[in-house]
């Protein structure tokens, strides 16, 4: 009964956000935030800034998460249509988003750590450092 009770207020939580984000008196940094919760980037993700293609990946989704990608692509459409924040998704064995705009509106919710990893690219025989990033909680 506890676990239900749990649930239940997760799910109110997350339509309440929802609702507000989603309206047209929603603010961009409300919208921003909403989009990053679902991104669920809080254990980090990374960034490969001199590769040309994997730099301007925000983020993936595995294709069994159908629901919460279709209320990301819905969420994401809204934002750009009211921020002029430009995108598109690619899809293979999962889903991608990529920035097509000249900023990353969501750049400044993350901290840049360097890494002494390299990703290596077996098209254009290149390595490329990567930086962590790490979700700066009192930005959002």
């Amino acid at each position: 009964m506890e676990t239900l009770k749990k649930t239940s207020l997760l799910f109110m939580f997350f339509i309440i956000n929802y609702s507000t984000a989603q309206s047209e008196n929603a603010s961009a940094k409300e919208r921003e935030a909403f989009l990053m919760g679902i991104v669920n980037h809080y254990s980090g993700d990374i960034y490969i800034p001199d590769h040309p293609v994997l730099k301007n990946r925000l983020t993936f989704f595995l294709n069994e998460k159908e629901k919460m990608l279709k209320i990301f692509k819905d969420s994401i459409s809204v934002y750009a249509r009211d921020s002029d924040f430009k995108y598109i998704f690619q899809e293979q064995n999962f889903v991608e988003l990529y920035n097509l705009s000249r900023y990353n509106p969501f750049e400044k919710y993350y901290k840049k750590i360097q890494t002494n990893t390299l990703y290596s690219d077996s098209i254009d025989d290149k390595e490329y450092k990567i930086y962590a990033l790490s979700l700066q909680k009192k930005s959002i």
